[in-house]
């Protein structure tokens, strides 16, 4: 029984529109793999940055400037802004949701 009702709250989820958004924005970050790139070029580029400050002559500064400077294209890109509020939208919803059935049970 726990199984049909949990099938069937996905389903439900899947037909609200906070997931339907998700889902759309997504879809379309997936047609544009340099974005994924830019993503893989910043986590690098972290870890470059710490590399350097754990060395006694380690010189960051142009790792950091590159850093902001691809993290500024990356979080002004409005696929990246469409996705982030609609997955931020998304995840309000599912709170709300969890917290309206906790509330049925308690």
């Amino acid at each position: 029984k726990t199984d049909e009702i949990a099938k069937a709250l996905n389903q439900a989820i899947k037909q609200t529109p906070e997931y339907q958004n998700y889902i759309h924005s997504f879809e379309g970050l997936k047609k544009h793999p340099e974005l994924f790139q830019l993503e893989e070029d910043l986590k690098l580029l972290q870890q470059a940055i710490l590399k350097e400050r754990t060395k006694e002559d380690g010189d960051s500064y142009h790792l950091e400037i590159e850093y902001k400077n691809k993290l500024t294209l990356f979080k002004e890109h409005p696929l990246i802004v469409n996705y982030l509020e609609d997955k931020e939208q998304l995840i309000a919803y599912l709170e709300y949701m969890q917290t309206y059935i906790q509330g049925l049970l308690d």
